[in-house]
């Protein structure tokens, strides 16, 4: 079970190793990233504030200062991501998948526009 990055994560090992995974369930996983979803994620940690629970739980989960540091650095690495071509995982990868998977996307995904997904 995954979701976003995590989701992304498992459908990898799902197509790389699939005698690890028996069955997939993911949410808001995308195979790959362009510069309008790059943006939405510039915009989404940048541009508006954190909301204060995720600021506090940053702060826990990774301390201070360096949370801070985090939005700006996946920022960073999703537009690296589309500079080079933006492929996460490959059709191929997705086609080789032989486990019992659920992929599922929300209507209100911050990065992925509804009309983008398949």
């Amino acid at each position: 079970m995954g979701f976003s990055d995590g989701g992304i994560i498992g459908l990898l090992l799902a197509a790389l190793y699939p005698q690890r995974v028996k069955a997939l369930a993911v949410m808001g996983a995308q195979p790959t990233v362009n510069a309008p979803n790059a943006a939405a994620i510039r915009h989404w940690l940048l541009e508006e504030p954190l909301p204060e629970d995720w600021q506090a739980q940053l702060a826990e989960l990774h301390g201070e200062p360096y949370w801070r540091k985090l939005p700006t650095m996946y920022v960073e690495g999703q537009e690296a991501l589309v500079a080079a071509g933006g492929v996460i995982i490959t059709g191929e990868e997705l086609a080789s998948i032989r486990c019992p998977a659920l992929i599922m996307h929300g209507k209100r995904d911050r990065v992925v526009p509804s009309i983008t997904r398949a």
